[in-house]
């Protein structure tokens, strides 16, 4: 998702076309995100990474898709060359805007780790139940590094203990979705606060070092 500037549509003339960089930004930490994953192709050459949108204003979208660049010391990108076919841009609801992507990518669907400043539950459920482990981008800081890092930690750990992927990852812990939601899991050093109880009172809780006994 690209942050908004106040500049709409509805306030411009017909003829007005958003500008990359001046009308609309990317968020500082998804530029270094990006960067980091176009120069370590040892650690990250293996990752597919693909794109979303719900606008309605299509051929805004790909006009700045081509606008803006991710370039490096080393390479020079737009962003729509980096993302390449993966790209799903329309009316169509989340979960088959990225079930489109992953039959397009040739990977399963619990192979993906999907970031969005989705804000209810709710909305992440259909997701996370297709096994898609869905992380919370909050606004308007937006993704940076340390929550990429933390996102591909909880999918490994996952993955290794044998747990399905289908999960919403927020600031507060992971919640899980399923047949029978299992609940938050959160560090233990993380000090409960009321937000935290409610989530404990409807779903439970598991904590972090138990993960892998989670049935």
């Amino acid at each position: 998702e690209f942050p908004k500037n106040k500049a709409m549509k509805t306030q411009q003339p017909d003829t007005w076309k958003p500008r990359a960089w001046k009308d609309v930004r990317l968020y500082p930490g998804a530029i270094n995100v990006l960067q980091e994953l176009l120069l370590d192709k040892r650690r990250w050459g293996h990752v597919k990474i693909g794109l979303t949108s719900s606008t309605r204003e299509e051929d805004w979208a790909w006009r700045l898709l081509d606008q803006f660049n991710v370039s490096t010391s080393e390479e020079h990108v737009s962003l729509r060359s980096m993302v390449g076919d993966l790209i799903q841009i329309n009316d169509l609801l989340k979960e088959d805007q990225v079930s489109t992507l992953a039959q397009q990518a040739g990977v399963p669907l619990d192979r993906i780790v999907y970031f969005d400043d989705i804000l209810e539950f709710e909305t992440a459920r259909p997701l996370a139940q297709m096994g898609v482990l869905v992380v919370q981008v909050p606004i308007p800081r937006g993704i940076n590094r340390q929550m990429f890092l933390a996102a591909m930690k909880t999918y490994v750990q996952r993955k290794y203990a044998g747990l399905r992927a289908g999960a919403f990852l927020t600031k507060e812990g992971l919640l899980e979705y399923g047949s029978r939601p299992r609940g938050i899991v959160q560090p233990q050093s993380t000090a409960p606060n009321p937000k935290e109880q409610a989530y404990k009172q409807r779903y439970g809780w598991i904590r972090w070092k138990s993960i892998d006994r989670t049935e």
